[in-house]
């Protein structure tokens, strides 16, 4: 067992005992390992056991310290007499009691001098040994001390059984006190007429051991798993927890773990490593936050989850073009000064409605189809933005962006005014909101890189462009909004807003 070496003072006592012609008198101030506490003229004592799965560096204290409650004196004395004439050394009986509920091992561990570091003081003293129940255990021998330290030595002195009222359950039923004294004898070429005194330190070390008297092992297990959360979803940390034990091997209630590492973002595609810690056991969990999703027997991108949609709601992009065409076959994206809405204008419109109209009109794939409200600026909405006509005037980049910012004209669930229908996504579906255009969300890049790979190019959306004779797109590689001409030849990709559990 690796010692613990915190040490803690106390006072000594360093009162004298009358007798004739005392000449040595020892004081030996017992030090444990431990936190302790005085109860009377003794000391309470706490420790934790060390464990064999603790590494060299663990901060963790071993376990069992909270259950050591052992009470053994503060300081110790032995002398010479003068009916021996000053030849033998003897002293009074001292007692350890263990008050713990489980039973405790005592150990001496050092026998050095007052300061803690140095040999003891053993001045004509020719032998001394502390003397226990059935044996007794060498300090000095021919006037030579026993050092302890450097050979990492201790010497059992009792195990000691509960003497709690309510002890632990467990096979080992010792006693649960035990005395000890010292017995020795002086240097033949002592001078008794001169009073000697001699001040030293004792080290105990104290194990916390469990019912059956074993050095407990630590019992900490962790379990965790990797999980996929799709885009938008909530995630807390004890989702990718199963269960665990403390060190004593009792569930372990999840507010005791220490969570760490990556902290999964839900609007960013990706793979996210969390670490899970309880003392010295560390687990590492997956959080895979995918955009994708199956619907019609098909992968879709998840560009908005439950956390803007509502729960189990899902704005979707195909990951397919249902054909390439022109925005508009007019030369302006509003038709006048008072236009309502270029995109309802559009050819394009007509081309993904009549997609849905042959796909998932009247199938079960409708049952999961929610209603929508397609948002658009009006023509009066970029005149206030600057725009000075519907087919006249250059656009700017304030306009461009504030008709792209994530609360302007996003896609919206309406179920009293809303239409179940495919549809074009708008900027303010796939823009984060910063500049200079309207920069592309974690998801809306994802979804552009992914059609990229499959062979679709430039796509459109619904939303104005940059000026009157443009309809914004998704350009491959671009990871901004921008406006092209509405003469144009350019993919077709279908949106859809739906409910899937």
């Amino acid at each position: 067992m690796k010692k613990n070496n915190i040490i803690f003072f106390y006072e000594k006592l360093k009162s004298r005992i009358a007798l004739s012609m005392l000449i040595i008198f020892g004081l030996l101030t017992i030090f444990t390992n431990l936190e302790a506490k005085v109860k009377g003229n003794q000391e309470i004592t706490k420790q934790t056991i060390s464990q064999d799965v603790q590494s060299a560096n663990s901060i963790y204290p071993p376990i069992g310290r909270d259950w050591i409650q052992v009470k053994i004196p503060l300081s110790v004395g032995y002398y010479s007499t003068a009916d021996s004439q000053h030849k033998n050394i003897s002293s009074n009986m001292y007692k350890i009691d263990n008050l713990s509920d489980y039973p405790v091992k005592i150990e001496l561990s050092g026998f050095v001098g007052n300061d803690g570091i140095s040999n003891p003081i053993i001045t004509g003293i020719r032998d001394l040994s502390m003397v226990l129940d059935t044996t007794s255990i060498s300090l000095v021998t021919n006037g030579i001390s026993e050092n302890f330290n450097d050979t990492d030595k201790s010497s059992n002195l009792y195990i000691l059984g509960s003497g709690s009222t309510s002890p632990a359950s467990g096979n080992f039923k010792g006693q649960s006190s035990g005395v000890f004294s010292f017995t020795g004898a002086t240097d033949s070429n002592i001078d008794i007429k001169k009073e000697l005194l001699l001040d030293n330190q004792l080290n105990f070390t104290l194990t916390g051991l469990d019912g059956d008297g074993n050095i407990p092992s630590d019992k900490t297990t962790l379990e965790v798993h990797d999980i996929e959360i799709k885009l938008g979803n909530p995630w807390n940390a004890e989702d990718n927890y199963d269960q665990g034990k403390n060190e004593l091997g009792n569930n372990l209630s999840f507010d005791k773990v220490v969570v760490s590492g990556d902290i999964p973002d839900i609007n960013n595609p990706g793979v996210y490593t969390v670490s899970y810690n309880y003392r010295d056991v560390t687990k590492a969990a997956k959080v895979i936050v995918s955009n994708e999703i199956s619907f019609m027997n098909q992968t879709w991108d998840i560009i908005k989850g439950p956390n803007t949609m509502g729960k189990d709601n899902y704005l979707i992009a195909m990951q397919n073009s249902i054909g390439k065409s022109k925005f508009s076959n007019l030369n302006t994206y509003y038709i006048n000064d008072t236009a309502w809405d270029g995109y309802q204008d559009s050819i394009v419109k007509p081309i993904v409605e009549k997609w849905y109209s042959d796909n998932i009109s009247g199938t079960v794939y409708e049952n999961n189809v929610l209603p929508i409200i397609l948002p658009n600026p009006k023509f009066e909405n970029m005149k206030i933005l600057g725009w000075t006509s519907h087919n006249s005037g250059e656009g700017n980049d304030f306009a461009y962006l504030q008709i792209n910012q994530p609360g302007s004209y996003p896609t919206k669930i309406d179920n009293v005014y809303g239409t179940k229908k495919a549809f074009l996504m708008s900027g303010s579906d796939l823009s984060n909101g910063n500049g200079p255009y309207g920069q592309l969300s974690y998801a809306a890049i994802d979804h552009l890189d992914k059609i990229y790979s499959l062979g679709i190019g430039t796509n459109w959306l619904r939303t104005p462009g940059y000026n009157y004779q443009q309809a914004s797109v998704l350009y491959p590689g671009y990871y901004q909004l921008g406006g092209q001409s509405l003469s144009n030849n350019f993919d077709v990709v279908p949106s859809l807003v739906v409910h899937l559990e």
